[in-house]
């Protein structure tokens, strides 16, 4: 399989149809006929099925497709790392959760960029299992998450506990349930101690999976719900949003995951800079 095939196949999966995906490749469409039907001979399986609409993907097609981005992200990791070390250029990726960016860690970039004037800088977002994939295939040197799923061959720094408040637009102190309580995903271990302190929960008309969603939805429609303490410090303090006085403080860890091929001298410097601007973050709630 080279490259080609696989942009090809991921191309026909974002937009289930051969002809759409020949237009934005500046193909034929049986350039990627001949393409697919070459990958499906190679991993001896049928990858769409064709019908009147476009195509439609099969189990085949799901399983390969995270494969097919890790391959095609390698190999444009890869060039990048040519391109830069012909011009002796260093790089650092980094990554972070949603709603681990803003704003703290739009702080710490700007501080690692002043530090490192000739570090080509990339900053990516995603989830939690996305972001330590990176990590591992070699595409990511440094990500910030919430409780890590997995460690292996990475390195692991705890840099502060997340505090997590139940607040309202609305000041007037409500019993959760789905009229009123909007649910926030902040993922597995967060929902795992939500069960705990809500063990009678169970779903709300209303959810979100992006902080910055969520709080703009508490505002406008008066809903409760789960948000991080740091990001709407102002908002509590100018009377717009309100904390639930008797509704429990839900905490998770926010970890530094980084690779061990990362060059010390600059881990060091983006290390130091996190910490100067994380350290107020694990002073008591209140």
């Amino acid at each position: 399989m080279d490259i080609s095939q696989a942009k090809t196949f991921l191309t026909v999966v974002e937009l289930r149809n051969f002809k759409k995906a020949a237009e934005k490749l500046f193909v034929t469409q049986s350039t990627v006929s001949a393409r697919i039907k070459s990958l499906e001979e190679q991993l001896g399986c049928t990858l769409f099925i064709r019908n009147k609409a476009g195509v439609t993907l099969t189990a085949a097609a799901e399983k390969f497709e995270r494969h097919a981005q890790s391959i095609v992200q390698l190999w444009d990791h890869a060039k990048k790392e040519v391109v830069q070390t012909e011009e002796l250029t260093p790089s650092l990726t980094i990554g972070a959760r949603f709603g681990l960016w803003e704003p703290l860690l739009m702080d710490w970039l700007m501080d690692i960029r002043s530090q490192l004037p000739n570090t080509v800088i990339n900053a990516r977002i995603g989830t939690a299992s996305s972001l330590i994939q990176k990590l591992h295939n070699g595409t990511m040197d440094i990500c910030l998450v919430y409780t890590p799923y997995t460690n292996k061959g990475l390195r692991l720094k705890k840099l502060f506990e997340e505090k997590f408040v139940l607040v309202s637009g609305n000041p007037e102190p409500r019993s959760i349930d789905e009229e009123s309580y909007m649910y926030v995903h902040w993922g597995s271990e967060f929902a795992r101690k939500h069960k705990l302190h809500f063990p009678d929960f169970t779903y709300s008309k209303m959810s979100a999976n992006l902080g910055v969603l969520a709080q703009n939805l508490l505002l406008r429609t008066g809903l409760m719900g789960y948000l991080p303490y740091r990001t709407i410090q102002n908002e509590i303090a100018i009377g717009t949003l309100h904390i639930m006085e008797d509704a429990p403080v839900l905490t998770l860890p926010v970890y530094m995951v980084y690779s061990e091929t990362i060059e010390e001298t600059v881990f060091e410097r983006v290390s130091d800079s996190l910490e100067v601007h994380t350290k107020d973050l694990n002073m008591p709630f209140g």
